[in-house]
């Protein structure tokens, strides 16, 4: 559980700042290359036939789509700027909608539509269901919270939940006993964007569930 007045005294900045960017970067090529390969082998479909059918229209078209989902997912979850100006609920259940949508496991919503919001918080609820998602590969339930104390939590539950043994640790700014691979930067991407933001994070696992919490800072 995390301390909402431990959020004036955020965690030491992760160690590995060069080693972080490659990881995003080597996450975000890896996630992209599958939607924009399916792209090309639609182009080459038109060429060969000479002509755009349905077939390879579709295959663009989709693989288009899931491009652009990713990117604006992306752009939220690691992008830069953190300012503390407020972040629409709207628009961050439709990007996590997108990314999410065709994954095992549910994504459950318990955010109100005008709940105050910040960019901050949008980041890491991104972050947090990234996690969450990859540790549910049976499927299960994603719920994402965000209540009147300015507490969001995001929690993963369902069979076989695996959760990376290192992630608490790379979470609090560690390197942990093993380094962090692309798969896991959600972890110390959350962990740098709660220590320039002033957030307290935590990450707890509890049987079958996991259960990520920030204590945010009050808006400015």
């Amino acid at each position: 559980m995390v301390d909402a007045n431990a959020a004036a005294h955020p965690p030491a900045p992760f160690a590995g700042g060069t080693a972080l960017a490659g990881l995003i970067a080597s996450r975000i090529c890896h996630d992209l290359i599958s939607p924009v390969g399916a792209i090309g082998n639609g182009v080459e479909l038109i060429e060969l036939v000479g002509a755009a059918g349905p077939q390879e229209l579709s295959l663009i078209g989709d693989s288009a789509r899931s491009a652009s989902s990713l990117l604006q997912f992306f752009r939220l979850a690691f992008g830069a700027g953190l300012d503390a100006g407020p972040h629409g609920v709207g628009a961050l259940r439709r990007i996590l909608d997108q990314r999410f949508g065709r994954e095992r496991a549910a994504l459950v919503w318990h955010v109100a539509p005008d709940a105050p919001l910040t960019r901050l918080g949008a980041r890491l609820i991104c972050l947090g269901a990234m996690g969450a998602f990859a540790a549910l590969p049976r499927g299960g339930e994603v719920t994402v919270e965000l209540g009147a104390d300015a507490v969001l939590r995001v929690t993963g539950a369902g069979p076989g939940m695996r959760l990376q043994p290192n992630a608490p640790a790379w979470l609090a700014g560690d390197p942990g006993e093993e380094a962090a691979e692309p798969r896991d930067v959600q972890w110390p991407a959350a962990h740098a964007a709660a220590h320039a933001g002033g957030a307290a994070v935590a990450l707890d696992q509890s049987g079958e569930a996991l259960r990520f919490t920030a204590a945010l800072p009050a808006p400015g």
